[in-house]
């Protein structure tokens, strides 16, 4: 048949869609920056801690994720200071406001916060590398990618180092 799949160098690109709008171009744009290094803290407020029952004396992530205040245990819990508390509770945390930890400590109670780790970057290995030799170095470990030492029944009782 003629046409332009007939003719030397013709066809259409990829993706070509007979000349209607493209459905790649219906796809919203991905711009900006995204930082992989953000802690993105489980926000919760006084109000939600004075709501808890009255025999929980001890605020943890356990204990928010148990009652729903926060959605997972495991990650890391901020606490605002929007509201009032009026008893003394223990708040263990990841990180507190000001001024909500002015506001625990009014009514008696104590905040301690526990530190979030950074994660690390993985550098093609390098991290991995700098363990090794620090392991090698640290406890006598064999270097990487030296070769393995000999069995000690290879050697003679003398130390000739003779084979059997």
């Amino acid at each position: 048949m003629k046409g332009q799949k007939a003719r030397s160098g013709g066809g259409v690109r990829p993706g070509f869609e007979g000349g209607q709008n493209p459905q790649i171009k219906g796809l919203p744009m991905l711009r900006g920056f995204k930082n992989m290094f953000r802690i993105e803290y489980q926000v919760v407020n006084l109000d939600d801690i004075s709501r808890l029952p009255e025999g929980v004396s001890e605020v943890t992530a356990q204990v928010l994720a148990e009652h729903r205040l926060v959605r997972s245990a495991k990650a890391p819990v901020k606490v605002l200071g929007d509201g009032e508390i009026d008893r003394a509770v223990q708040v263990s945390v990841t990180k507190a406001s000001k001024s909500a930890r002015e506001k625990i400590e009014a009514a008696g109670g104590i905040v301690e916060e526990s530190h979030v780790p950074k994660k690390p970057r993985d550098r093609g290995g390098a991290v991995r590398r700098k363990a090794a030799r620090a392991a090698q170095a640290a406890g006598g470990l064999p270097a990487v990618g030296a070769p393995e030492p000999d069995d000690a029944d290879n050697e003679t009782a003398d130390g000739g180092g003779e084979e059997k």
